[in-house]
């Protein structure tokens, strides 16, 4: 909250690898005089928890358990949309990121990661993935679309682990948050999975004609949106 008013960043936390930025702005925050200068004040340690180690390791632990990954090797392939493939400065990036969180965690294995524009570089050689002469032993689908069906069959056949898959879109879609809140109190939830929508998720409506319930109370929904549009996000 500064000279021009308030001010917040948004983390898009999705299925699709979502929050993977938040890495690059632990370093950003803890530098701020601000920020620092409270910390100490009132004695609070900070810690992150960094989404994009989680599924690399993930990944790797998945691979090795699967017997997709059995000599050490553990190449991944990440498919993009065409206009989302880094350039070669990110792609360095990527690899520098890859290769420090294998050695971090002493996971005893090594390989590269690659980037393919919408599953098109991909091709089979008896039975395995390949991107051009590389090996690949996991595939994760960044570009939220369906893949050519030979990715597909060398996950079936396992030599292959695939993360993020056809329903990824489905999965990212904002109504299963009304969906969640709308049907917090039915049969189709236990007492657990209750507490948890009504812990963290909002109070949420898809915007259709018709009524709902809004903290126990019989609306008209049109007709509420309107009058609570200063209370509400659409």
């Amino acid at each position: 909250d500064g000279p021009t008013g308030f001010k917040c960043c948004e983390i898009n936390m999705a299925p699709n690898v979502g929050g993977w930025e938040s890495r690059f702005w632990e370093q950003k925050y803890l530098q701020n005089e601000a920020v620092s200068r409270f910390m100490v004040e009132r004695k609070v340690q900070a810690s992150h928890h960094d989404p994009l180690r989680t599924l690399c390791l993930h990944i790797v632990d998945d691979a090795v358990s699967s017997g997709v990954c059995s000599d050490g090797v553990m190449n991944v392939a990440v498919v993009c949309p065409t206009q989302a493939v880094p350039g070669e400065e990110g792609k360095r990036a990527a690899q520098k990121i890859y290769a420090e969180f294998l050695q971090v965690a002493n996971r005893k294995v090594n390989g590269i990661v690659l980037f393919c524009r919408g599953g098109g570089d991909l091709s089979v050689k008896n039975g395995c993935l390949y991107y051009g002469d590389q090996r690949i032993h996991a595939v994760v689908n960044y570009a939220a679309t369906v893949l050519q069906k030979q990715v597909y069959w060398c996950h079936k056949a396992g030599t292959i682990c695939l993360y993020n898959g056809p329903l990824t879109k489905m999965m990212s879609d904002k109504r299963n948050l009304a969906l969640l809140s709308e049907f917090e109190h039915s049969d189709v939830f236990d007492d657990e999975e209750r507490k948890i929508i009504r812990d963290h998720v909002p109070w949420s409506r898809t915007v259709v004609k018709g009524q709902t319930t809004y903290h126990g109370e019989i609306v008209s929904l049109p007709d509420f949106l309107t009058a609570a549009r200063d209370r509400l996000v659409l």
